[in-house]
């Protein structure tokens, strides 16, 4: 028989309620230790919140830590962590060795996985952060849009329709990257610039400023 990774408290104080859903703090039911010998919990040590068993696996040392919620069909797996107040919702997947902490919410179903990590941000609809991303600092990510390969959205920018930011590239300070648009290869987008259509940035090129670039021109830059 399976062992037990975590329980779910049954103390009154140890639940709270939202809208119609009653969530309950989860209990470490032995130590969590992941593959490098770091404590994750320690046996008896509380956890967050979740509406049910399925919202956590017993499996790995994938763990909910502090004040953060996950319910509805949202699951956190393979090793991942959900911690701070943030908020894992609908049927959206918190996934190998991703993390998400400070206020944010993924909802929808959005996916956050292979090391990707997540601060302070929302992930909603059908949009996918991975592969060493990270988004963070009141950035968006939304509708089909995808972040990953160590790509940075962050400082209130916002990536969606079927955008895609990777290979190292950096999207901040409000810009906006959405249409069919891609960033990629160590290229910036920043301060308040609005990337869309099909347009293709890569190779170290900035964009900066209050600039519209749309149809479907390419701009690289090779260093």
């Amino acid at each position: 028989m399976r062992e037990l990774k975590f329980i779910i408290s049954t103390d009154p104080n140890d639940q709270i309620q939202i809208g119609t859903k009653i969530l309950r703090r989860i209990i470490a039911f032995s130590d969590i230790v992941d593959g490098e010998g770091n404590i994750i919990a320690k046996k008896g040590d509380k956890g967050g919140f979740v509406e049910g068993e399925d919202n956590l696996s017993q499996e790995g040392c994938c763990w909910i830590a502090d004040n953060a919620i996950v319910c509805d069909k949202a699951r956190v797996v393979n090793n991942s962590i959900v911690s701070d107040n943030a908020t894992v919702s609908d049927n959206a997947t918190v996934s190998d060795n991703a993390k998400v902490n400070g206020d944010s919410h993924i909802a929808d179903s959005a996916r956050i996985c292979d090391d990707a990590q997540v601060s302070d941000s929302i992930v909603c609809n059908n949009a996918q952060v991975s592969k060493f991303a990270q988004v963070f600092g009141g950035a968006e990510i939304s509708d089909d849009a995808k972040v990953s390969d160590n790509a940075w959205v962050f400082n209130g920018a916002k990536v969606y329709d079927k955008a895609q930011v990777f290979e190292d590239a950096e999207v901040y300070d409000k810009a906006q990257v959405f249409g069919g648009a891609k960033i990629y290869n160590c290229a910036k987008v920043c301060r308040y610039a609005k990337v869309c259509d099909n347009v293709k940035i890569y190779g170290y090129s900035e964009i900066c400023g209050t600039t519209l670039i749309n149809g479907s021109r390419k701009i690289c830059v090779k260093k």
